[in-house]
């Protein structure tokens, strides 16, 4: 699998991870939400796309490395002007195994060390 297919696997992955399989579905499910399925394809593609653009800099090769960490830091940049009112996100328990948890948990704390 060339690095492309796994941002285009792992984008789609996190996609259904984050966002489709969580509170959008239950809105989708219910018919009186009026989300319909072309909404949802719509809202599917957009996030689709975005993860994957983000995929694509997180797996920059080295020789790219500069030219993503440019890409990345305006990203980071523009979205730091929206969401400072949102609650600090938390471990989401439902998209792991239980046995895994406690090395998620594991790897929060660790990065929690790591100063950028």
């Amino acid at each position: 699998m060339t690095q492309k297919e796994y941002a285009q696997r792992l984008a789609k992955a996190l996609t259904h991870a984050c966002y489709r399989n969580g509170y959008i579905e239950d809105i989708h499910s219910n018919p009186s939400k009026n989300l319909y399925d072309s909404d949802m394809k719509l809202l599917n593609k957009d996030i689709y796309n975005r993860v994957y653009t983000i995929c694509l800099v997180l797996l920059a090769t080295k020789e790219d490395s500069k030219k993503s960490q440019k890409v990345f830091n305006e990203i980071l940049g523009f979205n730091s002007l929206f969401g400072n009112d949102w609650d600090d996100p938390e471990i989401a328990q439902e998209l792991v195994m239980p046995e895994t948890l406690d090395l998620i948990k594991q790897i929060e704390n660790n990065l929690e060390k790591i100063n950028h």
